[in-house]
């Protein structure tokens, strides 16, 4: 049996993951961290004194499982010793963004900023980004934390951003509201590097540059690969997206058809917080001042 991991790297495993959160998650964190310790578990079919216990929460022990190489949780047995063994792949990074998320789920009733400040107007910077918040500075040297309710889509493209709106009406919104669609083709191009070129050009065009060709790929696969294959899924992505990168590969002489759903998409409506070229889509946002 190789032997477990050493206290350096588990130490060094929990400083990097703490290291992209705030004070706040820090705190939490501190509150339920225990010195990382060589457990063993209580099950005798288990291997043996593995198990870097590194946190307790209430009767619940976290350890790293080297062999999966993720965090699992067990029930308490007594000091020293796990009920049972897992074999999570959870990142502690995992563990920590669920503890931000309770953090802002916490705060969001007491919020009631729901509009974007007027101190936040103009150039600022991203400090930070969690699942379900961003902290900004702005240019001024304000700071705030920007909650997010049900993010449905987000993207970052740069720390600091010359200009910040939070808006109803935005292509992304457009895109989101239309009804999906998905586009099968059955042919190869003569030159499938130019028809990719050409169907990101079209993308790019129908968002108005907030999506490329690769957001609708299916799987994430090499597009220009697919279409020298010859056949199957190119894309899945909103109606009109599909409609326009199937009339170019018509174009192009390659036969396609599509599958998709019919009429208005019924969902929560929307807004989306633009900075710069980065954005967040959320059903709705709320804004805390954080001390300067």
């Amino acid at each position: 049996m190789d032997e477990p991991p050493a206290r350096a790297f588990i130490d060094a495993m929990i400083a990097d993951s703490l290291a992209a959160f705030d004070d706040d998650v820090r705190a939490a964190w501190a509150r339920i961290r225990i010195e990382p310790a060589l457990w063993r578990c209580a099950d005798p079919e288990a291997p043996r004194e593995r198990y870097w216990a590194i946190a307790i929460e209430d009767d619940q022990v976290l350890w790293y499982n080297d062999i999966e190489h993720g965090i699992n949780r067990s029930a308490l047995a007594e000091h020293g010793i796990i009920s049972e063994h897992g074999c999570d792949q959870t990142e502690l990074v995992e563990i920590l963004e669920w503890i931000a998320s309770a953090q802002s789920d916490a705060r969001w009733p007491t919020l009631d900023t729901s509009t974007l400040p007027v101190e936040l107007a103009g150039p600022g910077t991203i400090l930070r980004r969690q699942p379900s918040y961003w902290e900004l500075r702005s240019a001024t040297g304000v700071r705030c934390r920007v909650h997010f309710l049900e993010r449905c889509d987000d993207r970052f493209a740069a720390t600091d951003y010359l200009g910040i709106a939070l808006v109803s009406d935005h292509p992304l919104l457009a895109l989101r509201a239309a009804p999906s669609g998905r586009v099968f083709f059955n042919g190869q191009p003569r030159d499938p590097a130019a028809v990719v070129a050409a169907l990101d050009a079209t993308v790019r065009e129908i968002s108005h540059g907030w999506r490329t060709l690769a957001d609708y790929a299916d799987l994430g696969r090499d597009l220009e690969a697919s279409l020298r294959v010859g056949f199957g899924l190119l894309v899945s992505g909103p109606a009109p997206v599909c409609s326009a990168v199937a009339a170019e590969l018509e174009g192009a002489g390659v036969s396609t058809s599509s599958l998709g759903s019919a009429g208005t998409v019924e969902r929560p409506p929307c807004r989306a917080l633009v900075l710069g070229r980065s954005y967040v889509v959320a059903h709705d946002f709320r804004f805390e001042r954080r001390p300067d």
